[in-house]
């Protein structure tokens, strides 16, 4: 499949990728340094200027290359694709189903024909893995992608022209409806190593002055997330029968829950964090925790009222991140959104109406329940607000190209006719502008 890429020309978008990540590799070293020169400084300046011009150009690229793709489509389906690459679309990628990588699992046998074709030209290792006592092969996560979801085209990385790159989009699909979709997590996919992005702490401040005076410099302060590669690990036990049942039903069922036990977990952590791993939104030191009036956060005995959640949504205005209330997402509890149709929002001396509806019509408030917010204590729990405007690359979910599905040959379950899986996949997660989001405590009862 190593063919499959060659004469592909590199768009305007591509080459402006490559400056950007030569601009955040090279940002990365300079705010490593403690002891930076005055011309590596004035270099780190001059990097996270012309980046962000950079990133305007980019998404200036994309839509315009969008637009020429959709197009190129509807004056010759698939016409904007080369020849080698449709051939990939069209006979390869039907042919390879998620029960092909169980099965070389489970008999221990390297991956073949169009299955190990769709592994490389995606970038995956085909041979068989050890890990921890455990046998298994690697499988590309791009699989996952939900039925009907269809990038416009496939094209060669910036690294390598033997390795097909899939847009970010059939991510998004495969989290479509999770908690951190919802809440506006800029994904991305990172192939191999590390995914690096630069974020300025301070900088320039504009001021008008007078003709002839001059305008103090400030000091740019630039520092770099980097995102490394951390495991994540789903286990089920699988009929070996249905192994070898070859349906289509059977494929998409094997598919989804592969699907749901990698995003469910993923997006379980990216909300609560790992100690130690990851910093999640509600464990995050970063974002500040109130109680739903606003004071110091601590144990709550009363119940909350419905004039003290209106005004945890009106206090995230800022003019910046949030102009309106329509520009603030809440995510809650289950719990809570129950209490929200349980509490009475009083309007004037003479009438009300139940705060849920309030928040939402009046309001124009998205509010979404979500099962990975538990309890902090008894009925507290804590609300999660999402300063919508400028969102985007707020926080950055990066997630490696590549998955495991792991076997243990010597499971007890084993000769009762099942299969322990493992299923193994990377991510990590980083808020980048903690600006953009606010954590309340809400009493329930």
């Amino acid at each position: 499949m190593a063919q499959i890429c060659r004469g592909y020309k590199l768009k305007r978008s591509d080459n402006i990728k490559i400056e950007m990540s030569k601009a955040r590799e090279r940002l990365a070293v300079l705010s490593a340094k403690d002891d930076a020169t005055d011309e590596e400084k004035g270099e780190m300046k001059t990097l996270t200027e012309s980046y962000a011009d950079l990133e305007a150009r980019y998404q200036a690229a994309i839509i315009a290359e969008d637009e020429e793709s959709a197009a190129a489509a509807k004056e010759e389906p698939d016409g904007h694709l080369d020849a080698e690459s449709r051939e990939f679309h069209e006979k390869i990628v039907p042919e390879v189903n998620a029960a092909d990588y169980f099965t070389a699992a489970v008999d221990q046998t390297p991956l073949d024909g169009a299955t190990k074709e769709f592994s490389e030209a995606l970038g995956v290792d085909t041979s068989i893995k050890h890990v921890d006592g455990k046998i298994g092969v690697s499988f590309p996560l791009y699989m996952l992608d939900p039925p009907g979801g269809k990038d416009e085209e496939y094209a060669a990385t910036s690294l390598t022209i033997d390795t097909i790159r899939r847009g970010n989009a059939w991510l998004a699909r495969v989290f479509l409806d999770k908690a951190s979709e919802y809440l506006g997590v800029t994904r991305r996919m990172v192939p191999k190593g590390e995914a690096t992005y630069p974020v300025i702490s301070s900088g320039a401040s504009p001021a008008t002055t007078a003709v002839g005076t001059a305008k103090d410099e400030e000091t740019l302060n630039a520092d770099a997330s980097v995102l490394e590669p951390r495991s994540i690990r789903s286990g089920y036990q699988v009929s070996n029968r249905d192994l070898y049942r070859l349906g289509d039903e059977y494929e998409a069922a094997l598919r989804r829950d592969l699907r749901d036990a990698l995003s469910e977990s993923m997006d379980s952590e990216i909300v609560n964090g790992v100690s130690g791993e990851i910093n999640g939104f509600l464990n995050d030191t970063d974002i500040s925790k109130l109680k739903l009036d606003g004071t110091s956060d601590g144990a709550q005995a009363t119940e909350s009222t419905a004039a003290q959640f209106v005004e945890a949504i009106t206090a995230q205005i800022d003019g910046r991140y949030a102009g309106d209330t329509d520009d603030v997402k809440v995510l809650v509890a289950p719990e809570v959104l129950r209490w929200l149709w349980k509490v009475v929002r009083e309007l004037g001396t003479t009438d009300s109406v139940q705060l849920y509806s309030f928040i939402k019509n009046q309001m124009n408030v998205m509010v979404r329940a979500s099962d990975h917010i538990g309890a902090v204590t008894g009925s507290q729990f804590y609300a999660l607000y999402c300063k919508a405007r400028g969102s985007m690359g707020a926080a950055i979910h990066a997630v490696w190209n590549d998955g495991m599905i792991l076997v243990d040959p010597y499971g007890t379950n084993k000769t009762q006719g099942y299969t322990s899986f493992y299923i193994s996949g990377f991510h990590d997660f980083a808020l980048v502008r903690h600006q953009n989001w606010a954590v309340r405590r809400v009493t329930t009862t």
